[in-house]
């Protein structure tokens, strides 16, 4: 009986309790606009590349559920990143999950063994943040589209993206 009358106010802290965790994830979690000093999209406002980097390896330390790893150099000599961002739990399997994709993606495996690796593994989305320099506008965008991943991600134990 005690617990039918409590079940109500248990159900409605919860929404409670989910904003607290969007708040406490908001404030530590660094706004491109913090960074840049203007928000991204922003009318004659243009983010450089090493406003960029410098946004994205915040984000890497603010954060277990992304990693920014150096790739490689660009043709200007600049850093290439990638960023990968996920849970915690697949992040901490992250070498496991590109080792079944790799495996995956050389199809020197069974089908048997496909079908078992593709059951253990994770999906990756690859989003690409752009090439060509007279294209802007894409690159202005995903510094918003890496922070709402990292905050207001719903299910953010079942994403798993390349970006």
């Amino acid at each position: 009986m005690f617990m039918r009358r409590l079940f109500p106010h248990v159900v409605a802290l919860i929404p409670l309790c989910v904003f607290s965790v969007f708040l406490t994830l908001a404030g530590t979690i660094p706004r491109p606009e913090d960074v840049f000093g203007f928000r991204p999209g922003s009318d004659y406002k243009l983010a450089g590349y090493d406003q960029m980097l410098e946004y994205y390896r915040k984000l890497d330390a603010s954060s277990d559920r992304i990693k920014v790893i150096e790739v490689g150099p660009t043709a200007q000599g600049r850093p290439m990143i990638l960023a990968v961002i996920s849970s915690e739990a697949n992040m901490a399997e992250l070498n496991k999950y590109r080792a079944i994709s790799e495996k995956l993606a050389r199809g020197r495996v069974t089908e048997q063994e496909a079908k078992e690796l593709a059951r253990s593994g994770k999906s990756v989305v690859w989003i690409d943040g752009g090439l060509h320099a007279s294209e802007v506008g894409h690159a202005q965008f995903y510094p918003n589209l890496r922070f709402g991943s990292l905050v207001t991600s719903p299910k953010p134990s079942e994403r798993f993206a390349i970006t």
